[in-house]
């Protein structure tokens, strides 16, 4: 059996062992040294490689926790600002105002994506809430919001950016590095093949090149059992995950909920506690009125 075509996504680790694994065993015959040292040149190529692309991961990695932290700062706000909605609506969604912002695509499923569809229809909010026919509450929100979205926009754009350096690397020196390989590993292939038929007296058995390359067991064939447990595995997990998504959203969506009542009857008590105090001074104005016609 001819050696596996090594993937161009497979991992910098099992690359390395591949390299180790036919050098090894081409060290181990002292007639294939020089077949070896073609082997062994590989490595300090394919450190280069991993340093390229360890530094990439790396890059990508920070506009990703960048992208996620003002991705959660958009999900309170998304949040909060439907909570809010629906409190001045009194719970009805299908008014106008609720409908405004959440017609299309309600609160929890808007914040999922990471800065993706989330950031698009956001992004046209803040002059709308931040208008004179919103609460104040709704207004503050808008100018949070609009303070947020050019944030939002440089973290998109440099993770794109990023994906963008990954996707290139894999199309240019570590492709170039693996089929650089994979023709190694052919060439080897048909060289030690033909050892068995070429030299008698080495006496070689016929599959000679087979032990010189790691076998992938990853492709083995299951059986059907093996295939349902899986399935049934994945299927359980799977339930799990969607029950505690579930979970969740509705969780985020009662604090946002509450969080906003809170606000408004806060608001409440500051205007009822004004009502009281004005209504005190207008009686003591009205008292003192009354006064000065009786002395009057």
């Amino acid at each position: 059996m001819k050696p596996r075509i090594v993937a161009i996504d497979m991992p910098l680790q099992e690359l390395i062992e591949e390299i180790f694994h036919t050098g090894a065993c081409l060290r181990a015959h002292p007639f294939l040294t020089a077949q070896a040292a073609q082997f062994d040149a590989l490595r300090p190529e394919w450190a280069r490689v991993q340093q390229i692309e360890l530094d990439l991961i790396r890059e990508q990695l920070e506009a990703e926790a960048r992208a996620m932290a003002i991705d959660r700062i958009f999900n309170v706000l998304c949040m909060a600002i439907a909570g809010t909605l629906l409190v001045e609506a009194g719970g009805d969604r299908k008014g106008l105002v609720y409908q405004r912002y959440f017609g299309a695509i309600p609160p929890s499923k808007l914040k999922r994506p990471v800065l993706g569809q989330q950031l698009a229809v956001m992004r046209e909010w803040p002059p709308s809430l931040a208008g004179p026919q919103n609460s104040p509450t709704l207004q503050a929100y808008g100018r949070q919001l609009a303070g947020r979205v050019p944030e939002a926009d440089a973290a998109a754009r440099t993770l794109a950016e990023a994906e963008g350096k990954r996707a290139d690397f894999l199309l240019g020196p570590r492709k170039a590095f693996v089929d650089q390989l994979n023709g190694m590993r052919q060439v080897l292939y048909g060289q030690l093949a033909e050892m068995p038929h070429r030299n008698p007296e080495l006496n070689l058995p016929r599959d000679f090149a087979h032990d010189f390359f790691l076998r992938d067991t990853r492709n083995r064939k299951r059986s059907i059992t093996e295939l349902e447990q899986i399935v049934e595995r994945e299927r359980e997990r799977l339930r799990k995950h969607e029950a505690e998504l579930a979970r969740r959203l509705e969780e985020e969506e009662e604090d946002a909920r509450q969080r906003a009542a809170e606000e408004l009857s806060e608001a409440e008590r500051e205007l009822a506690a004004a009502d009281e105090a004005r209504a005190e001074a207008a009686a003591r104005l009205a008292s003192l009125r009354a006064r000065q016609r009786v002395n009057g």
